[in-house]
């Protein structure tokens, strides 16, 4: 259960190689994280939520950074 005001987090932790991180940075490969969140409100509506966010390159800082992907796999009900 996730309170009012609360914050939740799921880390998911995964080591790349050099060569593998060198693919995302480069924009030869793309890391893409797709997913649905369902919940039901204090009043018992209920919810869901569908998200669908791919990696890009971050040069600024030669990092990775993820943004939404314009698709319809993105809702809120």
């Amino acid at each position: 259960m996730i309170g009012h005001d609360k914050n939740w987090e799921q880390v998911i932790r995964e080591e790349l190689t050099q060569e593998q991180f060198n693919s995302l940075t480069d924009i030869v490969q793309h890391i893409y994280i797709v997913g649905a969140l369902k919940y039901e409100d204090v009043m018992g509506g209920k919810h869901e939520v569908g998200f669908y966010w791919m990696s890009q390159p971050q040069r600024h800082n030669n990092g990775i950074q993820f943004t939404i992907c314009p698709s319809n796999l993105n809702y809120f009900t």
